[in-house]
């Protein structure tokens, strides 16, 4: 029973150390041998995507089959499905090979090469996480009587005028509301003003509406301000409507720690 027991022991070393001598490395690029450069399992990649080297070294054990398979699962709530595959040939003279996937969406992903009897022959995880897109602020046209309407964002409105007008608003600085400040240079000839309020979603890259504002206002007004508090960073976008529902104009803000 002891030497049943070495024995299962020795199998049990023997396959832990075969199952690491057989690696896939996720890489930026790779030498002329084989080996990988900048590998990692964790990689933030641009919102137009990246491609990513999937490198497999059979080191000191190659395969006895040059016929491979290199399967790509993505995890999907608590499992993994099938992703992608590809076969592969490995060449007589190396026992490595290398290929190019591009990965554009974030998850995590699970990678494994077996052979042709279906045996696994190394397996690795990779996590793909995307960039928000750059900002670019979408254009609406106003209806022709608001074209000349101007919208500043600011901390302060004081005598009918915006005080430190700005782009970028930080959480932790006072003071904790931005206003949102209109002007025509005739009139904003309506009784209410309606505000839609977006925030920019960092992977869809969409806007989702998360609030909206009513505020009554006189006609023979040439300005309007109201003030907004964002709890949460991102970009966020303000569209303001006439009574009419009549697009006047929107305004893009930034908000960070």
């Amino acid at each position: 029973m002891k030497k049943l027991k070495f024995a299962i022991f020795l199998f049990t070393i023997f396959l832990s150390f075969s199952v690491k001598a057989q690696e896939i490395y996720f890489a930026q690029s790779f030498t002329t041998d084989g080996k990988a450069i900048n590998a990692r399992n964790n990689w933030l990649i641009p919102s137009k995507g990246k491609s990513i080297f999937i490198l497999f070294d059979a080191k000191d054990h190659p395969p006895k089959s040059k016929m491979l398979y290199l399967y790509i699962d993505k995890k999907v709530g608590d499992k993994y499905q099938a992703w992608d595959s590809k076969s592969v040939v490995m060449p007589d003279y190396r026992n490595w090979f290398v290929y190019r996937q591009k990965f554009k969406e974030p998850g995590k992903y699970q990678v494994y090469v077996t052979d042709k009897s279906n045996r696994e022959l190394a397996r690795g995880k990779l996590t793909i996480r995307v960039k928000a897109a750059p900002f670019k602020p979408e254009t609406q046209k106003s209806a022709p009587y608001y074209k000349r309407v101007k919208l500043t964002f600011s901390e302060w409105v004081i005598s009918g005028m915006p005080f430190r007008p700005l782009k970028i608003k930080q959480i932790s600085r006072p003071p904790d509301s931005v206003c949102v400040y209109i002007k025509h240079p005739d009139s904003l000839n309506t009784n209410k003003i309606y505000a839609d309020i977006f925030k920019q979603n960092p992977y869809t890259k969409d806007w989702e509406q998360i609030d909206e504002k009513e505020y009554a206002i006189l006609p023979s007004w040439d300005y309007a301000f109201f003030k907004l508090k964002f709890k949460d960073e991102g970009y966020y976008k303000i569209s303001i409507y006439d009574e009419k529902r009549e697009f006047i104009k929107s305004g893009f803000l930034k908000v960070v720690q």
